[in-house]
């Protein structure tokens, strides 16, 4: 049972095919006020623009990922060459860098998840308001 099963049974909202109703009907029938307030009350020109804000912000995050771990990897194979003396000087520099990198991931990856389950809880609200609408047509 998923997110979207949980909630229409709490709300007592039935789930309806989408498949159901089509476009033209919707636009024909005598509910036009309704639908016109599902994009006024859920905003979704807006939600559009977050949802692309929080894409190019992901998107950024992983290419500088990509280049500190490129950095990482040649820090790596720099400190690997080097005598035993100098593994000693680059040794806190090389633990610094890995160290970052896993704090970079763990804010990225807490990020995402923060953006998917908006993402999720929004697309339910939606779901439930457009199932809504379906039992007014």
């Amino acid at each position: 049972m998923g997110l979207s099963d949980t909630i229409c049974q709490r709300w007592e909202v039935p789930k309806l095919p989408f498949a159901a109703v089509s476009p033209l009907s919707l636009c024909t029938s005598g509910h036009s006020k309704a639908i016109l307030s599902l994009n006024i009350d859920f905003n979704l020109e807006k939600e559009r623009i977050v949802l692309d804000e929080q894409g190019i912000r992901i998107a950024e995050n992983q290419e500088n990922s990509q280049k500190n771990r490129r950095k990482l990897a040649e820090s790596t194979r720099d400190f690997k060459k080097a005598s035993a003396e100098e593994k000693l000087s680059l040794f806190n520099s090389l633990l610094k860098g890995y160290q970052e990198e896993v704090d970079n991931l763990t804010k990225r990856a807490n990020l995402e998840k923060m953006h998917f389950l908006t993402f999720i809880r929004n697309f339910t609200r939606l779901q439930i308001r457009i199932q809504f609408l379906l039992q007014l047509l």
